[in-house]
């Protein structure tokens, strides 16, 4: 035997081949792609019992294999095999299952993806049909005595007398290693074989159908292809990293993913992912049904409704499961809520009228109540911007996948409350004749008549300069509020104030402090703001007004971008979560 380049399986596998057998009656041949070698390797052992003689079988198949058919697009199995790929049909003792030592080859000479073993003869009812590896190319080719090894990962154990029209895929592999470790523990094939169907059929979350993946045709029902997708996902995002024979041990010896736990977790993480690109709700649906699956949950039955499993998914969250009207329904619970403590409430603006939700928390022993929604008060003067700009939004798209999916998710009971106060004088409360400018306009003598009084030049902000108020008269103005009430109100409700710079750093310090290193793993604080009650913020900047060292003031802007605080802003659109006093 000469090999220079050997192709094996576990690489073939990341290319996700798959393996279609279809036979037909004994009399069709099929020669289009195929070649079969006619003598069999030599009889080792004998039969106990079923020994009847099987002559002239004749099988075709056709192989396919997991693609995608461009950079991130969907899997999809497309007709198209590897030239050569090697193929063998080896008969079972039909008591223990154990290879005879009897096998033929054949293999595919085209990309066309069929195959056909023509008129073998075996003497047990019984055959073991594998996809090799391996591939005959120009660097190497079978000599007849080359063993397949222990790294086949395509097979079907196949009974003669029931059908010879046979499909060899993952399912089928699953099921051919459980009916093996059955029979060998004991049990007659029968048994072994519908308690190794029903055993997959539950571990990939098609609790109500039939095992037919071993048939010709199977291909035809769109839940097996689509279980077969993305089990075979799972498998190769699992092979990234370990051998897929591991995998497919566990299965063997168990019948469940779930009987390991390396196994199992990996493959709820992998799924979890797999739901942000699901194609539409039906799959979506089948996702949450092969989770229960791969975790040993079983069938969504009446005597388990109402039932709820956490699964551990990553380090900030769980995948719960609820048993509901005979399917399993996905949510999630957030470990950081666990770790950070907070009260929700909600308050009344006198002014208009209008009540928002409320969150407090309890920093160094002291009460501190936000505003849960952002501020959307309004009068003659006082105008806020309400909703968003569709474009504008649309051209904001980047970011990474799970920022998108929560933006994305957020409906008209957020983006209808989307509340702007462009104006800086409108959110610190300031009188119309205070009406601010930018330092440079000032300087440029850019004043629109009438708007503005001549002393323009005192109430005015540098954009430059973090926000930084130029006018001394405002700054001390600010000043004065603050020295005698402890804080500003500006355009907030009587009893609350614009937050104070200190007063943000003290909560995201208590945040950090309390998830401890979940956020020192994940520093995403819009994230963790939203998952302990602040409320839903997406494309916001709220204000922060802070004193300088030389006594003076800034109004800054505190913005998250893809989660992460950035600061130092200055922008005249400003969302306001007011503080209580």
């Amino acid at each position: 035997m000469k090999k220079t380049t050997r192709d094996t399986l576990l690489r073939d596998f990341f290319g996700a081949a798959f393996c279609l057998i279809m036979a037909l009656a004994i009399l069709l041949m099929y020669s289009g792609c195929s070649e079969n070698i006619d003598q069999p390797m030599a009889h080792d052992g004998g039969y106990t019992e079923e020994t009847a003689l099987f002559e002239n079988v004749t099988v075709k198949g056709l192989a396919e294999r997991l693609v995608a058919t461009a950079d991130n697009a969907p899997l999809a199995l497309v007709s198209d095999v590897y030239a050569g790929s090697v193929i063998r049909m080896s008969e079972l003792d039909s008591v223990t299952m154990d290879t005879t030592g009897v096998s033929y080859m054949t293999r595919c000479t085209n990309t066309s993806g069929e195959f056909v073993f023509d008129s073998v003869s075996v003497n047990s009812p019984y055959v073991l049909l594998e996809l090799s590896p391996w591939q005959e190319n120009e660097y190497w080719e079978w000599d007849g005595t080359w063993s397949f090894g222990g790294e086949i990962l395509y097979s079907a154990v196949v009974d003669l007398r029931e059908t010879k029209n046979v499909g060899i895929n993952i399912m089928t592999y699953l099921e051919a290693i459980r009916v093996r470790y059955l029979v060998k523990q004991g049990m007659d094939f029968v048994s072994a074989r519908q308690q190794a169907d029903r055993e997959v059929l539950d571990a990939v979350g098609l609790f109500d159908a039939t095992f037919d993946f071993d048939k010709a045709g199977y291909w035809e029902k769109s839940d097996n292809m689509m279980a077969l997708r993305y089990l075979s996902s799972l498998v190769i995002g699992w092979g990234e990293t370990e051998s897929p024979l591991k995998f497919f041990e566990t299965f063997a010896q168990s019948g469940s993913f779930a009987a390991n736990d390396t196994v199992r977790d990996a493959f709820s993480w992998r799924l979890d992912f797999e739901f942000v690109y699901a194609r539409n709700d039906r799959e979506k649906t089948y996702l949450n049904q092969l989770m229960a699956g791969i975790n040993g949950l079983g069938k969504c039955t009446a005597d388990k409704e109402g039932s709820v499993w956490e699964i551990d998914i990553d380090y900030e969250r769980w995948a719960v499961l609820r048993c509901n009207a005979g399917a399993w329904e996905k949510t999630y619970k957030y470990k950081i809520i666990d770790q950070v403590k907070y009260t929700t409430g909600s308050m009344t603006d006198l002014r208009d009228g209008k009540t928002y939700k409320t969150v407090t928390y309890n920093i160094n022993g002291k009460p501190q109540t936000w505003m849960a929604e952002n501020l959307n008060y309004s009068d003659a003067s006082v105008v806020p911007a309400v909703g968003y700009d569709s474009v504008e939004i649309g051209r904001a798209q980047g970011g990474d996948y799970d920022y998108l999916e929560y933006r994305n998710s957020l409906d008209s009971t957020y983006w209808n409350t989307w509340v702007r106060y462009k104006k800086v004088e409108d959110v610190l409360g300031l009188d119309e004749k205070q009406m601010l400018v930018y330092f440079s306009d000032c300087l440029l003598g850019v004043e629109e008549a009438g708007a503005i009084d001549t002393l323009v030049c005192r109430y005015m902000i540098d954009y430059n300069d973090r926000g930084k108020i130029m006018s001394k008269k405002l700054s001390d103005y600010i000043d004065s509020v603050e020295t005698a009430n402890g804080y500003y109100q500006g355009l907030c409700p009587d009893g609350w104030h614009l937050p104070q710079r200190e007063e943000w750093d003290e909560l995201f310090d208590y945040v950090n402090e309390s998830c401890g290193e979940m956020c020192r793993i994940d520093d995403r604080m819009e994230k963790n703001l939203i998952r302990v009650g602040f409320g839903d913020m997406a494309e916001e900047t709220h204000p922060s007004l802070t004193k300088l060292d030389d006594g003076g003031y800034a109004l800054e802007g505190l913005n998250f971008t893809n989660w992460i605080l950035v600061e130092g802003l200055f922008f005249q659109d400003f969302s306001i979560r007011c503080v209580k006093n």
